[in-house]
């Protein structure tokens, strides 16, 4: 039992003075947020882990084009939005690339459920959450993590969508499967 109390108290949030959620921010910053090997990872994600998955099952000229299309129609709408002022730090269905309702509760019914999860942050939250209010580094930590919450909208909404239109196109061509959901009890 000593063991599990113990467990549970370093598993408690402690609230973390401000010369640490300022080390931690810089911590990021170093690590990660001027790394250009960090954004190319990132930006590769898709084309290494899912196109080959998909790829698979419908073939990599199937695959390859339908992310490729789905990555284009993400990055227009997020960047269409930025232009129009939007902001484009947190996702919004309504930015017009989604084709139909289909897509649209699928995206949707993903977000809610967490399994698209585009609320990139550090390990360290509290540089992602700005640290304590007035902070400067904080400030410039939630700057500095802009384009890589950018990149992992873009990564997992097209990943998504090209995923759910490839298997859409495939049940209108099989009909033994169906892309409709099941009616819920």
């Amino acid at each position: 039992n000593e063991l599990t109390e113990r467990f549970m108290i370093d598993m408690e949030f402690q609230e973390a003075n401000r010369f640490l959620v300022g080390l931690s921010n810089l911590s990021y910053m170093t690590y990660l947020g001027f790394s250009p090997s960090f954004y190319l990872t990132n930006l590769s994600q898709p084309w290494v882990v899912s196109v080959p998955l998909m790829a698979a099952r419908h073939g990599l000229r199937a695959a390859g084009a339908e992310m490729l299309k789905a990555t284009g129609e993400v990055m227009r709408a997020l960047k269409n939005d930025w232009i129009k002022g939007g902001k484009t730090t947190e996702f919004d269905l309504d930015l017009g690339f989604l084709k139909d309702e289909g897509e649209r509760r699928m995206v949707q019914e993903l977000l809610d459920k967490g399994i698209i999860d585009i609320t990139i942050e550090h390990d360290l939250g509290t540089a992602a959450a700005g640290g304590s209010p007035g902070q400067g580094t904080g400030r410039f930590a939630r700057t500095m993590n802009f384009v890589p919450r950018q990149t992992e909208i873009v990564n997992r909404v097209a990943t998504a969508l090209a995923a759910y239109r490839l298997e859409r196109k495939a049940a209108a061509t099989t009909p033994s499967l169906s892309w409709e959901p099941k009616a819920r009890a």
